[in-house]
């Protein structure tokens, strides 16, 4: 049996460290809604890929879905179980949203950086237009889609 002043100094040192061990369930990529065209024109039977793994680009075993014959799509949210939880700072996100064309995947939106991910996004993405950078408070995607959060 633990006395009362050892459960006190362990839940002490959970608040001091900042973490606990209380297993959860977290968003780790948004749910994602959008579109692909191509000069203007959907882009129907596109395979589109969410991944969140910290590699450089996409592949088919990631989470994927098909695009529709108006080039819409629909993915996501990716959730993971976590077993810490940290009550001071940011954890870290990285997903990447890709678009396979011609055998290749290429990364039409991606978050990295420290912060939550975000919930959920709207795209339009047109494949010819080049990428920008859309900064929010405390988020910071890259897109080469019109992004409505």
């Amino acid at each position: 049996m633990f006395s009362k002043m050892n459960r006190l100094i362990g839940i002490l040192f959970f608040v001091l460290i900042g973490c606990a061990p209380i297993p959860h369930h977290r968003d780790v990529a948004p749910k994602i809604d959008g579109s692909i065209t191509y000069d203007g024109t959907p882009q129907s039977n596109k395979t589109i890929v969410l991944s969140i793994d910290r590699k450089e680009s996409c592949n088919d075993e990631d989470t994927k879905t098909i695009t529709n014959r108006d080039g819409r799509f629909s993915i996501g949210p990716i959730t993971k179980l976590f077993y810490m939880k940290f009550y001071l700072g940011d954890p870290y996100t990285s997903w990447k949203l890709c678009v396979k064309d011609n055998n290749k995947y290429k990364v039409i939106a991606q978050q990295n950086g420290t912060g939550f991910s975000l919930q959920k996004l709207n795209m339009k993405c047109e494949l010819t237009k080049k990428s920008k950078s859309y900064l929010w408070p405390l988020h910071n995607l890259d897109s080469l889609c019109e992004v409505d959060e």
